[in-house]
């Protein structure tokens, strides 16, 4: 309409296009995203497990749970969707994610998988599915496997509020080079873990339920700086041998 109105005489110039009026500053992000190293996983999972904020009820389950979402890469919702029977164990054990618990309208709802995406198959490290066996050992199939300590279905608010952000401060206390994290990026952590240990990019991207490789190396897998070191002392490899 401006451009119409400059071409038609009504306004001498297009407001705008004037650059002091326009030049609104992209703000800062809040904080950057990261991915935690193993022995950080495994901090915050044991300080998860003694309770959160309630340290007299203490949840060994939640540690679990922070170990299985840094392994696997699933969303908070298909975690807290997670039912027995989509767990297989076993000499390949394996989590199939199909559904997701979403809250619509204040109300905890189970879907099928978010984003429409069709069920994916994700293997499970050994040490975490041993875990997992005697976690569900004696529920039954249509059971959620991970739940309050009251075996109420879990709310991704409560969760941070009450169990996790004051693990990773406690974490932050003996740790002063923790990041401060939010759920999302454990499931960073999953993809960058496999990423360093040289997996198939693309058997990475089945894992993370990407359509595109393009967003499992550019959003999500972040270069660690063991991983930097590592490539150096290759490359020095390769000099080393071709030196006469």
């Amino acid at each position: 309409m401006l451009e119409y109105a400059v071409g038609s005489g009504y306004l001498p110039a297009n407001p705008a296009r004037n650059a002091t009026i326009n030049n609104v500053p992209k703000p800062e992000p809040i904080r950057e995203p990261a991915a935690l190293t193993v022995s950080q996983l495994k901090a915050l999972a044991a300080q998860a497990a003694t309770g959160g904020r309630y340290w007299r009820t203490p949840h060994d389950a939640y540690g679990l749970l922070i170990l299985f979402a840094g392994t696997t890469g699933l969303r908070w919702s298909e975690i807290a969707g997670l039912k027995v029977d989509a767990l297989t164990f076993g000499a390949a054990p394996q989590v199939i994610a199909r559904t997701a618990l979403v809250s619509v309208d204040g109300h905890l709802q189970l879907r099928g998988t978010t984003k429409g995406r069709k069920p994916r198959g994700i293997p499970i490290p050994a040490s975490v599915a041993e875990l997992l066996k005697i976690h569900v050992d004696g529920m039954r199939p249509e059971n959620l496997v991970f739940t309050s300590p009251p075996g109420g279905a879990l709310r991704s608010s409560n969760f941070a509020r009450r169990t996790l952000h004051p693990a990773i401060a406690r974490c932050q206390e003996t740790d002063p080079a923790f990041p401060s994290i939010v759920f999302h990026d454990l499931r960073r952590t999953a993809v960058t873990l496999w990423v360093s240990e040289r997996s198939n990019i693309k058997t990475v991207q089945q894992i993370a339920g990407h359509s595109s490789a393009v967003t499992t190396l550019d959003v999500y897998a972040q270069l660690l700086a063991d991983d930097a070191q590592a490539s150096a002392r290759a490359v020095d490899g390769l000099l080393n041998r071709a030196l006469p």
